[in-house]
């Protein structure tokens, strides 16, 4: 009926000292795209972008996937992202985007994520995660 579940094996706690100044920290900023609000119920990921940040500057290097929530994109929700089925139909599921995000942010030494509603997309990749 349910398969073993998988764990990511993504580590993100880095040390660092109180008096590191925010300058000299990477951080990434992230945003994600959902199907709608209901994300502990019937709404899932789309989208997951994200660039990293270094000396408080954004870089060049940015990450970028859809993702397949397994179902479809209302219409109302393709009028506001742009983002179409044709986009998500072969795209990685969520944990397996999830893991690619941690991937990146671990690549660059990211101590943490920022963004516009940033409590939003936690709670999108917490749920995500879940599932």
């Amino acid at each position: 009926m349910f398969g073993k579940k998988k764990r990511l094996n993504v580590q993100l706690d880095y040390a660092i000292r109180l008096d590191t100044r925010i300058r000299d920290m990477s951080f990434t900023v992230i945003d994600t795209e959902t199907t709608g609000f209901a994300i502990g119920a019937k709404d899932g990921l789309i989208e997951i972008g994200a660039v990293h940040i270094e000396q408080l500057e954004v870089t060049d290097s940015t990450f970028q996937t859809f993702v397949n929530p397994a179902r479809s994109i209302p219409h109302h929700i393709t009028k506001l992202t742009s983002i179409e089925q044709v986009h998500i139909d072969y795209a990685p599921s969520p944990l397996e985007a999830i893991g690619q995000l941690f991937e990146f942010m671990e690549t660059y030494q990211s101590v943490s994520w920022i963004g516009h509603h940033v409590g939003f997309d936690q709670l999108v990749l917490k749920k995500e995660l879940a599932r």
